[in-house]
């Protein structure tokens, strides 16, 4: 049953390059959504495959669809949140689906109910034949394992515009550690926020953070640099076992 709470306007987006083979699933995995007043927005990055055929398939479902050569994916996302008119952002990325159609309804209800200026909550990692090999759970996360090099699953990030507004958008700087570097800065400031104890995303193995253990240890130094600059203390150590967390598949419990 519908929630009788007022829908404010909600911007989804998506970013995506080269992402035939599943951006389909994507955008119907929005557009199925329960929750009614959605801007979805699609940047596509100048894709060279069958992507914008796809899109072009759905583009009466699609409120903004962006064609246009950005700087990667932390470019392309703040490009779209600029653009957004919707009061609350979320993010869903080309390879990725919410995990049924309550979801952008239920993020919203929680956002509402709790007076927050931002919400995570939990992912699943499937394979190339949907097959669970992680799970990412929200329910006890502190902004203390910041140190560790660990941050709230990005993908299931809901924020207020206004808070985008205000303190800005990603940084373009780091390759794959500004997500870590975005929830870094949000943590710093005075914002209220709590984890929504909700499954909310499926992240399909081979995305752009989905790079080897090796090149993720090689990492450490880019996110050293971060916690510097946030006033975050850390050392090498603690990448270590943020490694061994992640081979064991328990990265918050």
């Amino acid at each position: 049953m519908q929630s009788k709470i007022k829908q404010v306007k909600v911007s989804i987006i998506t970013v995506v390059k080269n992402a035939e083979r599943t951006i389909e699933k994507t955008i119907k995995s929005v557009i199925s959504q329960d929750y009614k007043n959605i801007e979805y927005i699609v940047l596509d990055g100048m894709s060279n495959d069958s992507t914008p055929q796809k899109i072009k398939k759905y583009k009466k479902k699609i409120s903004k669809v962006i064609t246009l050569k950005d700087k990667g994916v932390y470019d392309a996302l703040n490009i779209a949140s600029m653009k957004s008119k919707g009061k609350i952002i979320g993010i869903l990325h080309g390879d990725d689906i919410f995990y049924n159609k309550t979801i952008v309804r239920k993020n919203v209800e929680f956002i509402k109910n709790n007076n927050l200026d931002f919400t995570f909550s939990d992912l699943i990692y499937v394979d190339k034949k949907n097959k669970i090999f992680r799970k990412v759970s929200s329910k006890n996360y502190k902004p203390s394992l910041l140190k560790y090099g660990i941050h709230p699953p990005h993908p299931t990030l809901f924020i207020k515009k206004k808070i985008f507004d205000k303190y800005g958008g990603y940084s373009i700087k780091y390759r794959i550690c500004s997500d870590f570097d975005y929830f870094a800065k949000l943590f710093s400031k005075k914002l209220k926020w709590k984890a929504n104890n909700l499954l909310s995303v499926v992240h399909r193995r081979g995305g752009k953070s989905d790079t080897s253990f090796l090149e993720k240890f090689l990492m450490t130094s880019q996110l050293i640099e971060i916690q510097k600059k946030r006033g975050i203390y850390s050392n090498r150590l603690f990448f270590i076992i943020k490694l061994f967390q992640r081979l064991t598949q328990q990265l918050i419990k």
